[in-house]
């Protein structure tokens, strides 16, 4: 019977690309990174790793091998490209020294505890020692799987759209996941989405050659997923910072004031949430979206000791603290989101709508979208 031979979704890379010398070094790294993440199996990524430390003096390869691959796998995809030729960038190369002395560290404790085994058989291994960061990471990897799996149908055309199925937000929430595994959620696609977006605006040819197989409707829905999966892991970190106990040391005044504070947590239509409605007390701007008028407000204090709150009421602002309509409200709340201090303060200036003075008031329909200090 004939082999079938096999069609890779992205062209391999040249690893030899990835150089000091070569200004496109880091895309080179990225496009070669994307392949590995797609052809190899965790098991190739695990020798390549054996590989590396086999050659390197510094390391124990028989140690690493002792290591199984939801270990040695991550290392082993930037192994693989320095055994085929690649020079990583100076970044990339000290993580992946920091992260061999870790693993080296980790074989030599899963290595006591075998020895420790045979002295005493009835004794149940126990083993690796997990960090909170760890189980955090390996959490955070398991429902990438998953992830990974639509991008993969997407990619290769199998899918034709974004399937309601495809509900990034929907998966966090029934894993639990809190602010840690919502980090490295974005930590894996940030890259990813940046590298879409350069092959879809087609200015690097090598790139465009790289994915010359892969139909541009097809990049722009992995775009609108990886897009999907990173704002989802936005909102999961921030209704978990909202949600953590207030520290000890805040002032239990600051507690009381807050006791009847009523607001929207979050608004999933537009993918905002709400800040800890106790940094009111004391700032000099709040800036609040009501949901059901589509107004954006901000509230300014009147005085140096800044804004308070009696009830369900913002005090002590000023007549300058006003509001005005949007009429494109997902599109501007995003630029909004994404605006710092310095053009904050003429965001509302450059909105063509009537003027309307606040009124302090917060309920369930109010999202506190930012406070300033």
């Amino acid at each position: 019977m004939a082999k079938v031979k096999k069609q890779y979704l992205v062209s391999k890379p040249d690893y030899t690309l990835i150089n000091a010398e070569n200004p496109n070094q880091r895309k080179e790294f990225y496009k070669a990174l994307h392949y590995i993440q797609h052809e190899l199996q965790p098991k190739q990524l695990s020798k390549a790793l054996v590989l590396y430390a086999k050659n390197h003096d510094d390391y124990n390869h028989a140690l690493i091998r002792m290591l199984s691959d939801c270990w040695t796998s991550v290392g082993g995809k930037y192994a693989h490209m320095i055994n085929n030729g690649a020079v990583l960038p100076e970044d990339v190369q000290a993580g992946l020294d920091n992260h061999m002395v870790e693993l080296t560290a980790r074989a030599k404790a899963v290595k006591a505890e075998k020895e420790a085994e045979k002295k005493v058989e009835e004794e149940k291994p126990t083993g690796p020692v997990l960090t909170v960061q760890d189980r955090m990471r390996m959490q955070a990897e398991e429902l990438g799987a998953l992830f990974d799996s639509w991008l993969d149908d997407l990619m290769a055309g199998k899918v034709k759209s974004v399937t309601k199925e495809m509900d990034p937000g929907k998966q966090m929430t029934l894993a639990d996941f809190k602010a840690g595994q919502a980090r490295y959620i974005r930590g894996f696609y940030e890259p990813e989405l940046a590298l879409i977006k350069e092959v879809i605006a087609g200015k690097d040819a090598q790139l465009v050659e790289g994915y010359n197989n892969v139909a541009k409707s097809s990049l722009l829905r992995v775009a609108k997923l990886l897009d999907s999966i990173i704002s989802a892991a936005d909102m999961v970190e921030t209704v978990s910072k909202v949600q953590r106990k207030p520290r000890k040391k805040k002032a239990p005044s600051v507690e009381k004031l807050i006791t009847n504070v009523k607001y929207c947590a979050r608004f999933d239509e537009l993918g905002i949430a709400s800040v800890n409605p106790a940094g009111i007390i004391g700032a000099s701007e709040v800036w609040v979206y009501n949901t059901k008028t589509r107004k954006l407000g901000k509230y300014i204090a009147s005085d140096a000791a800044g804004l308070s709150i009696k009830g369900t009421t913002i005090k002590d602002f000023s007549g300058d603290s006003i509001a005005k309509n949007l009429r494109k409200p997902k599109e501007q709340l995003k630029d909004f989101m994404a605006s710092g201090k310095v053009k904050l303060r003429k965001f509302l200036d450059d909105i063509k709508a009537v003027d309307v003075k606040m009124n302090g008031r917060l309920n369930n329909d109010v999202v506190i979208l930012k406070i300033v200090k």
